[in-house]
């Protein structure tokens, strides 16, 4: 693998907005799609927060004005979960929605309550529908918390849809002792107008990305809130369930996002490989995970969550989150590697 360039595409205080974050990642026939969290006022992952996108004509060389997907002023949008239908061009998204006056660990206490919406384009990302509320295909009564991704879903050889997501139990408590999470999957066989949902892969499980590998199967990696590496599953039914729960010793992980990326009999994988958030790299796979054999560090510094997409059979792009002074949050950039 080779870094052929870096390009920002959003930066702290730009436009009015505090901070960006939650980066995911996709290109559709004519475009790349950059999406993430504009966050209005601070860096909270409650508040003012809205869902935008930029897009590039030129594999990511310069990008447009910021569009606004979904956004209110007051309330959070967050969690972007893109995906283009091969067949027809239609963009589907999906992502979260909550009263910006609560946070995460009061959603979890059963303070509030976090749904999940759905918002499509024909355009390339240049409009886009109003967010339509399909939290009671994706959520069980009994959840609390709910997150869909966040980075990009996939379409598989069938035509299914399928996203992964993390959910908690819902629990009468706060703080720390109310901590649960578990990855699942979320799929549809009709356009994304009605979805299904896996059983719970394992406790102490969250935020995830999946890929369909060389053989046919679904691979899915994610995040873990009580070790410092990745977790993965294999689905062998197109992500109705899961099988081979295990740990990926060979990721370092510091509690952060990573997004994984199928391209040909390759798979990728990104994210903070460290033990705090930076040195963000991408690793290769020629044995569908279970072995790493290249590694590339893009960015050495400050860095956190990170999406991937295929440019072409020898280019594929990074979406991440880095910084050069203080914190990882200070811009979104775009890599460019050779494969």
């Amino acid at each position: 693998m080779k870094l052929i360039r870096t390009t920002n595409v959003f930066s702290m205080g730009q436009d009015g907005i505090h901070t960006y974050r939650i980066p995911a990642v996709i290109k559709t026939n004519g475009m790349i799609l950059a999406f993430c969290e504009g966050r209005k006022e601070n860096r909270s992952d409650s508040g003012n927060i809205s869902l935008m996108v930029k897009r590039s004509h030129d594999d990511g060389l310069t990008w447009s004005s910021t569009v606004v997907l979904a956004g209110d002023d007051r309330n959070t949008f967050g969690n972007c979960n893109p995906v283009v239908d091969n067949s027809t061009g239609r963009i589907h998204v999906l992502c979260n929605y909550n009263d910006g006056n609560i946070n995460e660990e009061e959603i979890r206490a059963g303070k509030g309550t976090r749904g999940c919406y759905h918002l499509s384009s024909d355009d390339d990302g240049a409009s886009w529908s109003a967010p339509r509320d399909i939290t009671e295909y994706v959520k069980k009564a009994e959840w609390s918390w709910h997150a869909v991704g966040p980075c990009h879903g996939i379409q598989t050889k069938s035509g299914r849809f399928v996203f992964g997501g993390n959910h908690a139990n819902l629990r009468h408590a706060t703080t720390s002792e109310n901590y649960d999470g578990y990855s699942f999957s979320m799929y549809s066989d009709d356009g994304c107008q009605t979805f299904g949902i896996s059983p719970d892969i394992s406790p102490e499980t969250n935020e995830c990305s999946i890929a369909q590998l060389s053989d046919g199967r679904l691979y899915i990696n994610m995040r873990s809130q009580q070790h410092n590496n990745r977790f993965v599953a294999y689905s062998h039914d197109y992500g109705e369930s899961w099988t081979d729960f295990h740990a990926d010793m060979k990721l370092i992980d510091p509690h952060c996002h990573g997004s994984v990326l199928a391209v040909s009999e390759k798979l990728f994988f990104s994210n903070a490989a460290s033990l705090s958030r930076n040195n963000l790299t991408i690793s290769k796979s020629s044995d569908n995970g279970k072995t790493w054999d290249e590694q590339l560090v893009i960015h050495e510094g400050h860095a956190a969550y990170s999406d991937l997409v295929q440019i072409d059979e020898g280019t594929i792009g990074c979406l991440f989150e880095y910084g050069e002074n203080e914190h990882p949050y200070e811009n979104i950039g775009f890599a460019v590697i050779a494969i």
